[in-house]
């Protein structure tokens, strides 16, 4: 729970998907995360980052 409770409280909202599994949204929201993490100290186009940003939220649409 603690860690889908954002994306719980958006799809409460209407924000988010209903039919969605909160679960692997959240795994793949944070796994996004940490390879941005790794990439960002590698990575000299932020421009490119940011597109990946972009695609990974795009999930909660």
């Amino acid at each position: 729970m603690e860690r889908t409770f954002y994306i719980q409280k958006g799809m409460k909202d209407g924000q988010i998907d209903k039919t969605k599994n909160a679960e692997a949204m959240a795994f793949a929201l944070f796994t996004l995360y940490s390879g941005l993490r790794v990439l960002a100290k590698i990575e000299e186009n932020k421009q490119k980052l940011m597109e990946m940003v972009h695609v990974g939220l795009s999930i909660l649409d």
